[in-house]
């Protein structure tokens, strides 16, 4: 790779400094997010990763998990 030259998943990495923000919102229509290497350091950066496939069990999970903090 060449130097200076960021690949598209370190780009978007750089919006997941560890921790800095309480929450992340990422609308993504085309997927990236999908890719497995991409999530798997978001989550070693501790962020936590909900996808929006069903309102209804999505905001439970985010009831139970989130509301509170």
């Amino acid at each position: 790779m060449v130097q200076g030259v960021q690949t598209w998943q370190q780009a978007i990495l750089a919006h997941f400094t560890p921790k800095r923000e309480r929450m992340l919102l990422v609308i993504d229509p085309d997927n990236l997010m999908r890719d497995d290497a991409l999530l798997a350091e978001i989550q070693n950066r501790n962020y936590d990763v909900l996808e929006l496939g069903d309102e209804v069990t999505f905001r439970a999970a985010f009831e139970r998990t989130y509301r509170s903090r």
